[in-house]
């Protein structure tokens, strides 16, 4: 990174370290098909949301942010919040 300084005299500032943090949250929600199933998102900088099948091992992306909103999948524009509408039993997973 170069930052310009006072005098016109260029100057490199080398970062020291970067931190990231992760966190996994995780839901358990029982619903009969045909509800809606409102996830939170619980920060605005979810990135993804996956989902295990019940007799699946694979994980597959259910969301990931910036995606556009679908027939059943809706992101709400100003709360964290994403809502699968109308559960089938085919959701069922673990």
């Amino acid at each position: 990174m170069v930052v310009d300084g006072v005098r016109s005299k260029k100057t490199r500032v080398l970062i020291q370290s970067v931190k990231l943090s992760v966190f996994d949250h995780k839901s358990l929600q029982s619903h009969s098909p045909g509800e809606d199933l409102v996830l939170d998102l619980h920060t605005r900088h979810s990135v993804r949301v996956v989902f295990q099948g019940r007799n699946s091992s694979e994980w597959s992306n259910l969301w990931m942010r910036g995606d556009e909103d679908s027939e059943r999948l809706e992101k709400h524009p100003l709360r964290e919040q994403l809502t699968i509408k109308k559960l089938k039993s085919s959701d069922e997973g673990t």
